[in-house]
C-alpha cells in the first residue's frame, strides 16, 4: 500500500516539476519576441514624413510657446 502512494506522489512531483519548467521556458520565449524601441524628438521645422521615410513612427506632438516639438520612435 506505501509503494502506491510513494508511485502516487512520485507522479504528481513530477508532474508539478514539469509543469514549472515549461512556464520558466515560456516566459523566457515571451521576453525574447518583445520588440526593443528607440526613440527620438525634432523640433520646428522637422518633416514628420522624411522621419516616417527613416522608418520612425510619430507618437506625440507637443506645442509650447508657439513651437512644436514632434515624438518619434522605431523598432530596433
Amino acid at each position: 500500500m506505501a509503494t502506491a502512494f510513494q508511485r502516487i506522489g512520485l507522479v504528481v512531483l513530477v508532474v508539478l516539476a514539469t509543469s514549472g519548467v515549461w512556464q520558466a521556458a515560456a516566459q523566457v520565449e515571451a521576453k525574447k519576441e518583445r520588440p526593443q524601441w528607440e526613440y527620438t524628438w525634432a523640433g520646428e521645422g522637422a518633416s514628420a514624413r522624411a522621419m516616417g521615410d527613416e522608418g520612425w513612427e510619430l507618437v506625440a506632438v507637443s506645442s509650447r510657446g508657439g513651437s512644436d516639438t514632434l515624438y518619434f520612435k522605431r523598432q530596433k
